[in-house]
């Protein structure tokens, strides 16, 4: 087995000398541990946050988004072809058409101003998750039990139909249920003023709807603000005729919604937008990105101030050892072996204190996965706690930044080192 004595050496320097200069060693080491573990640490934060956000939002929508810009009023009248066109593509898994629109809703107690989906449960089930975000009652728009009495009493609140007509199920997300006060089973009415004349005598149309489901998708701005109903319910109460407002697309891998949307754009005419999820919510994941990149900028200034303790750890081992640099030469250690000794030296800072951040990061990933300790709130930032998620890529990214930098770091030391006169230095 061969021996790097060079090596050697590098390694007796760091851990031998004046108690000043061990102590410097240790230090930058511990430094560039705590820097490399907490820049992981703080990316891996950021992977989880993103995470999250997206699968919270596909929750509540799908991965390309079909719109109609070429008519008259924005509306799509041949959403049977589109999804055709769609599906006959062969990474495209699943379309369902939907209705999206604004308008108020009444319980029994309160009213509010929401946003109300139309769908079709089996096709939705195809693009998105909301048949999996269902926390009470059922993905369903049926009706369980039969209606009772009046939907509205005399002050305008929802109560139960005393009718005998056919009642249409409404599912909401949890916080706008809790808002309303509703619960499975319990009364809602929708109101619409589409096509309606403003005028003071005007009446707004209503829908009356029971609460079949409730569900939650962890992303505020959904749970909070969205109902569905059936793409039926919706065409009669918005006047709607036959015409939807889009199609909802699932493809088979997120992360390729953005190059599949241009293709899918190709199969259809220009009366369509083809929109893919990241576009939809452009300046949340701008926001997102813009934030990942802040992380590796503070991770390039700590690497240079890591460098500098480098330096000045690796000079001041320069100058004590000089007497030993000086013995070594006069017995056959070349220059060049010299400057290896101390290039040596910063690698090994660089390697040591990876590792350990490494390993710092990887611990206190797990503590905060498995105790949630960072705690959100979740009205504010959608989650509960902070997840963490680690990737590989990250932190041979970082791994690798810093063992150039610390390589980089020993250049100047170890070239200062091999220069020293051997004469002077046994004198002194």
């Amino acid at each position: 087995m061969s021996y790097n004595l060079e090596l050697f050496i590098a390694k007796r320097y760091l851990r031998s000398g004046k108690y000043f200069t061990s102590m410097s060693s240790m230090i930058t080491t511990i430094g560039v541990g705590i820097g490399v573990g907490a820049v992981c640490l703080f990316l891996a934060a950021h992977n989880g946050f993103e995470r999250e956000i997206r699968t919270r939002i596909l929750g509540g929508t799908s991965h390309i988004t079909i719109f109609a810009v070429g008519t008259e009023d924005n509306l799509m009248h041949e959403s049977d072809s589109v999804m055709a066109t769609a599906l006959s593509m062969p990474d495209v898994l699943g379309a369902a058409p939907f209705i999206y629109y604004k308008t108020g809703i009444q319980s029994r107690s309160t009213g509010d101003g929401i946003v109300v989906r139309g769908i079709d449960l089996d096709l939705e089930a195809t693009t998105g998750a909301l048949s999996e975000s269902i926390q009470r009652g059922e993905y369903s728009f049926t009706v369980s039990s039969d209606p009772s009495d009046d939907t509205e009493n005399d002050s305008g609140k929802a109560k139960q139909p005393t009718s005998k007509k056919q009642i249409a199920g409404i599912m909401l997300g949890t916080d706008l249920a809790n808002r309303l006060g509703a619960g499975i089973g319990d009364p809602i009415i929708l109101y619409s003023i589409s096509d309606r004349t403003l005028s003071p005598t005007s009446v707004p149309k209503k829908g009356f709807f029971r609460v079949t489901g409730i569900f939650k998708t962890g992303f505020i701005e959904y749970d909070a603000q969205l109902a569905y109903i059936s793409i039926p319910d919706a065409q009669e109460l918005f006047n709607l005729g036959g015409v939807v407002t889009g199609v909802h697309l699932k493809v088979r891998n997120i992360f390729d919604a953005e190059a599949m949307a241009p293709l899918v754009q190709e199969k259809l005419d220009s009366r369509y937008d083809v929109v893919p999820w990241n576009e939809l919510y452009a300046n949340l994941f701008t926001w997102v990105e813009l934030e990942k990149r802040l992380i590796y900028l503070v991770f390039g200034l700590m690497i240079i101030i890591v460098a500098f303790s480098v330096v000045s750890t690796l000079i001041m081992i320069a100058l004590e050892k000089r007497s030993e640099i000086a013995a070594l030469k006069t017995i056959g250690l070349t220059s060049s072996s010299i400057r290896k000794v101390f290039v040596y030296n910063g690698l090994t800072v660089g390697v040591v204190g990876t590792l350990s951040g490494w390993a710092l990061a990887l611990v206190l990933v797990w503590v905060q996965n498995t105790f949630g300790i960072i705690a959100l709130p979740a009205d504010v930032y959608f989650i509960s706690y902070l997840p963490f998620d680690p990737r590989l890529a990250d932190f041979m990214y970082i791994g690798a930044g810093t063992l150039v930098m610390t390589f980089l770091a020993g250049l100047y030391p170890a070239y200062t080192a091999a220069r020293q006169p051997v004469i002077e230095a046994l004198r002194r």
